[in-house]
Formats: structure tokens, C-alpha cells, sequence
């Protein structure tokens, strides 16, 4: 099947799906021209949207002018978007748009297959992973934590986690929420195949 498409070749959202679920990643060429018209087709094809707070207020461009670069040291590493988020369900999709391609090097986008990176890594380690979970630990101040769960209230944090054995938290003074949640580092998919997911390790 071919991966790289122009947006006639999408009929509809349930051929994108189709394909997704089949490939993993699609590329549409020359899709959109800006950003509303981005915006407008996301719109078209779903219906529910994760705002990654980390993201939120921060359009400048990175120091290197690239989005390789995370503020002033360090590079992104291989990562899957939400997946810190205790009891928030992750996304399914994750759409990117290039308005300008770099003309330098950097500012690519890596795609990582989480099943054939489970199927490499030593037997070991891939045995503590499918019998132990991961622990993130969070420090998130009040503005991240509204953000986050698109509240302010903190008796509504408490509801969101009060049923789930995976989180501990505690607010100090300031309302500043630090959270050791325990999470899965696989996840399986639709056919079954245990993949990683990229970021924990």
C-alpha cells in the first residue's frame, strides 16, 4: 500500500482510519497551504483534540529556529504524545504539518516502530518490561495542571484520581501537584503485537 498520498486519494475519514490502522503513518502531499486550512481538514476528520499543555503559549521558534531543539539544551528524543498524562486516555492520531521545509539539516520528523523496538531489545529487559511497570514522576505548577485536565479546581483533580490505584499525589501550599503514576510500557495492537512506547526508558 502506498504511503504517500495527495489528499483526492482520501475519500473519507474511515479510508484514513483504514490506512492508518494498516501503516501505522501516512504522508499527504501538498494537503494544505496554511494553517486554517489545516485546522479546517483536522476538523473534517476528527472529532476530539489533545492539547499538549507544554505546547500552549510557546509559538516562538526553538533557539536553533528548528523544532529539533527543546529550549536551550538537549534534543527531543523518541517520545508518545500524552502518554504521561495519568487517566487521560492518550491519542489515537497525531497530525503534523510543515509550512516551510527546513533548508538546512535538522527539524526532521522520525517515525519509530515500538514493535520492532520491543522485538530488539534484549530478552531481559523486555521481560521486565512486559512484568513491571514505569513511574513517571511529575512536578506540574497550578497553570500546567489546568492545562493538563482543563481545570482549575483542585477537588476536581481529586475526583479525576480518586479511583485510580496507579496515582499518588499530594498539592503543596502553592497548589504545585507532584504525581508518581505507574504506567504500562506496552501497549499491543489491534492484531496483537506488544509495542513500546517510546519516552519511558
Amino acid at each position: 500500500m502506498n504511503e504517500v498520498l495527495t489528499l483526492r486519494e482520501i475519500e473519507n475519514p474511515s479510508d484514513l482510519k483504514e490506512r492508518l490502522e494498516a501503516q501505522g503513518w501516512l504522508v499527504i502531499r501538498d494537503a494544505v497551504q496554511s494553517v486554517e486550512q489545516f485546522e479546517h481538514i483536522s476538523k473534517l476528520w476528527f472529532s476530539q483534540f489533545h492539547r499538549s499543555a507544554t505546547r500552549h503559549d510557546r509559538n516562538q521558534a526553538s533557539p536553533d529556529g528548528l523544532s529539533l531543539q527543546v529550549r536551550s539544551s538537549g534534543h527531543l528524543l523518541a517520545h508518545a504524545e500524552g502518554y504521561y498524562r495519568p487517566c487521560l486516555p492518550p491519542p489515537d492520531v497525531g497530525l503534523l504539518w510543515c509550512k516551510t521545509a527546513p533548508k538546512g539539516p535538522g527539524g526532521e520528523t522520525s517515525l519509530f516502530d515500538g514493535a520492532a523496538f520491543f522485538t530488539a531489545l534484549p530478552r531481559a529487559i523486555a521481560e521486565r518490561l512486559e512484568n513491571e511497570k514505569v513511574i513517571y514522576e511529575l512536578l506540574w505548577s497550578k497553570d500546567r495542571w489546568n492545562l493538563e485536565f482543563s481545570t482549575s479546581s483542585v477537588e476536581n483533580i481529586r475526583d479525576i484520581f480518586t479511583e485510580n490505584g496507579n496515582i499518588f499525589y499530594e498539592f503543596d501550599k502553592n497548589e504545585n501537584l507532584h504525581i508518581h503514576y505507574h504506567a504500562e510500557a506496552l501497549v499491543e495492537d489491534a492484531h496483537g503485537q506488544k509495542r513500546f512506547i517510546n519516552g519511558l526508558l
